[in-house]
């Protein structure tokens, strides 16, 4: 991706980061204001979806869900708030519309991100007047083919194609 920011005259910095690790998050940050004197926006995308009904989901795939999908999540934000409220930046948490209507078989998943939306509405209460903007990015999966991936998203409502995957 650098390659081809570079490319087009722009200018990028790839930094490898764990954000299941505290170390990796504040090293992040301290790259990123280092090399670029500030920090702007922060985009939190890092997440995984492992889905299962409750009854037979694996308790270790709902701790990486939370470690990673909130935890991380609440953890970068924590240590580039700093720089935000320096920059009068903005925040950009990728939830999912699981973080809204919860469907069988991703109850682990959307209790992540659920969470992601109500600390992303607390968030934004209280760096407002730090005008620190946060932002909710709710995406869905949709039918692209007959691999069906969403209950929630049908093209083609009169279509029988639409059943959930529990599976991985």
């Amino acid at each position: 991706m650098v390659a081809r920011i570079e490319q087009a005259d722009g200018v990028a910095l790839a930094i490898e980061a764990d954000i299941a690790k505290p170390g990796d998050i504040t090293a992040m940050v301290d790259k990123v204001v280092s090399e670029w004197g500030r920090l702007d926006i922060l985009v939190n995308n890092a997440g995984v979806m492992l889905l299962a009904p409750a009854a037979e989901a694996d308790l270790d795939d709902w701790r990486q869900m939370i470690e990673l999908n909130l935890i991380g999540l609440m953890a970068t934000t924590k240590a580039a708030l700093p720089h935000l409220k320096a920059s009068k930046g903005h925040i950009v948490n990728v939830s999912s519309v699981a973080g809204r209507v919860a469907n069988p078989g991703a109850s682990g998943y959307a209790a992540t991100k659920f969470g992601v939306v109500a600390f992303s509405e607390s968030l934004r209460r209280e760096v407002y007047a730090d005008k620190v903007r946060v932002t909710v990015v709710e995406p869905a999966l949709c039918v692209l083919s007959s691999a069906i991936i969403s209950p929630t998203c049908n093209p083609r409502p009169d279509s029988n194609t639409v059943s959930p995957r529990w599976k991985r």
